[in-house]
């Protein structure tokens, strides 16, 4: 468990504490996955701590571009324990909460839904894009205008 000393908005100083756990998938050697169990919620899990300029309210999933879409959900799923379920459009989405999911797609079927990624190494696993959901916001931002990596609003 890893603990810091935060600073509340009234300045007032709160201790805040973190357990975090990494893998990582010799066959996707560009991915990291970590997850990140938050042990003092009520130091900042607040309301009017969870809002964004942008309007983003929440991520819906994200986006990994794979040479082998099934081997990697294999991996993904025991992962996070979550449902593997195959996609109609292509690919697999992996439950990894409530209302998250990571979806492995092909670097064919990212080239196709945004084409600032069609030149994609076809050798290797990356990520390469965001679904946030955003109030009244919906449409796509491609990753050249994105810091590289596209984004969904849903």
């Amino acid at each position: 468990m890893l603990t810091a000393v935060g600073k509340l908005p009234n300045g007032s100083d709160v201790t805040l504490a973190f357990s975090l756990a990494f893998v990582q998938s010799p066959e996707m050697p560009d991915v990291a996955f970590f997850v990140c169990e938050n042990r003092t919620q009520e130091a900042f899990w607040k309301p009017e701590y969870q809002s964004h300029a942008n309007g983003a309210t929440g991520i819906a999933a994200v986006y990994l571009a794979s040479p082998n879409p099934e081997r990697d959900a294999a991996f993904a799923g025991k992962m996070f324990a979550g449902n593997v379920e195959r996609m109609p459009c292509g690919g697999f989405r992996i439950a990894c909460g409530p209302a998250q999911e990571l979806r492995i797609v092909s670097p064919q079927d990212v080239g196709a839904r945004d084409a600032s990624l069609s030149g994609l190494d076809q050798g290797q696993a990356r990520l390469v894009g965001i679904a946030l959901r955003a109030a009244g916001r919906g449409g796509f931002t491609a990753a050249e205008r994105a810091c590289g990596m596209f984004i969904e609003w849903v």
